[in-house]
């Protein structure tokens, strides 16, 4: 019996599930059309008509990878220590890179040459970075810094992003409490030096 051709949002959710999961199970060369429209017992030809083409499937990942991120980071508890905030940001994004990296990498080093984020699929990290430049500016005013929160926001998340990086490599080192404790001196030592900014970041 032939798959039924229900161009549905449930068939698209659906779709986009098992392609994640393909995804992380096989790498960037584990999706496939073909592939995809099997797991999710349907069409190649529906994949198609739900997603236009291979782009717009992953263009859909994309997006999903930052709302599931943002979700994550919104949901962390707030405490009355707002460096101790801004430090859970960023083990937030860790575990999201550790639970799942490789649609970590399709949102940040894009492996996909199909795939280019627009202006609208950069809407998805914008709204992301607004999260951190907030939790950022509520940090500097409270160790009244007048350093740019963009600059910060913009260090911080860059710092962070290489050592998701060397942790997924395996160079950052060999047990949790060794890459614990890298984790903290950077965030310890950059937070440190930022407070003590007289001027804004160049």
């Amino acid at each position: 019996m032939p798959p039924r051709k229900q161009r549905t949002p449930a068939l698209a959710q659906q779709v986009r599930a098992k392609a994640l999961a393909l995804l992380e199970d096989h790498g960037p060369a584990g999706l496939r059309a073909r592939a995809v429209a099997e797991a999710a017992g349907t069409s190649t030809a529906a994949v198609y008509e739900l997603f236009g083409d291979k782009s717009g499937l992953i263009r859909s990942i994309y997006g999903e990878g930052f709302q599931r991120l943002k979700a994550d980071l919104e949901a962390l508890p707030s405490s009355d220590d707002p460096a101790d905030d801004l430090r859970a940001l960023f083990q937030g994004t860790r575990r999201f890179a550790r639970r799942q990296p490789q649609l970590f990498e399709v949102m940040f080093s894009r492996p996909f040459a199909e795939f280019e984020p627009d202006a609208s699929d950069r809407e998805h990290a914008g709204s992301l970075f607004s999260l951190v430049v907030d939790r950022v500016t509520v940090w500097l005013s409270s160790v009244g810094s007048d350093a740019d929160p963009v600059d910060v926001a913009r260090v911080l998340i860059s710092t962070s992003r290489g050592l998701i990086a060397d942790e997924q490599a395996g160079i950052l080192g060999s047990t949790i409490i060794n890459r614990n404790r890298r984790w903290e001196l950077t965030f310890d030592a950059l937070l440190a030096g930022i407070a003590g900014q007289a001027e804004p970041l160049i």
